[in-house]
């Protein structure tokens, strides 16, 4: 794919972050997405609970173990109607009522009214008890990119990035042959390391959008690119002022990184 509105070595360098996507999944996408039966709605809940919906700001890291835990306990009351109730109050007890903030948590079924309705922003509710993987996979094939991310938005306490971030792995992990149409963008979270690394390319403030848009239009593989990027500024970069200085040699920095990383997976191997 021709290289727009950059430099030859940056082509290059959106390349070295399509590989780098290969270490992130290694590490922190493969191991969740492997844990679960994908094709049970239940586990598909507790994947996107385990991994995605509680990925904002201020949230207690409690929270997405107990959600999973509060589903297990609840697994033989599925087929009950009570089955969100019956998840809710596990998941009360085992924070002990602390800091819930129900208007922002995909498991509080909004009793009696608004949950019997289905008109409540729960995870049940919102996907009416689908497998919420194999519902996001369908629309994606579908070409109903944005109607699948505006659909994970209506769930308490998910919002535009959290979405993006679950659509841009649904896409990897089923190796989606996506077109380069104008809602792919969707399937680009954009965090602080993002916005920084693509700004630096460009020499130019983009609001987020425009970031999206232009790992789309400029890379061979958009999500994947994405997540090196945010693995390369998190992990590797992992402060601003590094920042400057790994990029301008981002091949030597990548490849002094796996260096560390083989020599902690040859320590632990001989513990």
């Amino acid at each position: 794919m021709a290289c727009k509105v950059m430099l030859v070595n940056d082509c290059d360098r959106l390349k070295l972050f399509e590989d780098l996507s290969r270490i992130f999944q290694i590490i922190y996408y493969k191991p969740l997405w492997r844990k679960y039966d994908l094709n049970d709605p239940i586990n598909a809940a507790s994947l996107f609970l385990e991994g995605y919906a509680f990925e904002r700001q201020g949230r207690s890291p409690a929270f997405s173990p107990a959600a999973v835990e509060a589903i297990n306990r609840s697994r033989k009351e599925k087929d009950s109607v009570n089955f969100p109730l019956i998840v809710w109050n596990n998941f009360r007890d085992l924070l002990n009522g602390e800091g819930l903030n129900r208007k922002l948590n995909p498991l509080y079924p909004k009793y009696p009214q608004y949950h019997l309705e289905k008109s409540c922003g729960c995870i049940w509710c919102t996907f009416n008890s689908e497998n919420i993987i194999n519902s996001s996979k369908q629309a994606l094939e579908t070409g109903k990119t944005k109607d699948a991310w505006e659909r994970l938005k209506k769930i308490q306490g998910v919002g535009p990035k959290i979405a993006s971030l679950f659509l841009r792995d649904v896409a990897t992990w089923y190796d989606l042959a996506l077109p380069k149409d104008d809602n792919r963008w969707y399937l680009q979270p954009i965090d602080i390391w993002v916005r920084r690394i693509v700004i630096n390319l460009n020499k130019k403030y983009m609001n987020d959008e425009e970031v999206a848009r232009w790992i789309v239009i400029n890379s061979d593989k958009p999500e994947q690119c994405n997540q090196g990027i945010w693995y390369f500024g998190a992990k590797i970069a992992q402060a601003e002022f590094r920042l400057e200085s790994c990029l301008k040699d981002p091949e030597k920095t990548i490849e002094q990184h796996i260096i560390a990383l083989k020599a902690n997976a040859q320590a632990i191997f001989q513990l």
